[in-house]
């Protein structure tokens, strides 16, 4: 497991100006192509947690919609 508490303080940052970091785009992406990937949205905010990510539903919801419709890119 990656340990992701470095990014928290700039998570809170970015989430607070309602941007997307990279890092959590790019998590997202990977558990939602693995083979033991998620297969809801409550399962992906539930492996965030486990991940120690913090990231709310809402915020993983978000980064799905960028990430299947191609969204603009978004750099913390």
């Amino acid at each position: 497991m990656i340990d992701y508490s470095a990014f928290s303080g700039a998570v809170a940052l970015v989430r607070a100006a309602g941007l997307i970091p990279t890092h959590t785009r790019i998590w997202v992406a990977r558990h939602m192509l693995e083979e033991d990937k998620a297969s809801s949205l409550d399962e992906l905010t539930e492996m965030a947690t486990e991940d120690g990510l913090g990231l709310s539903r809402e915020t993983l919801a978000h980064t799905l919609a960028l990430l299947t419709r191609g969204g603009p890119e978004l750099r913390s």
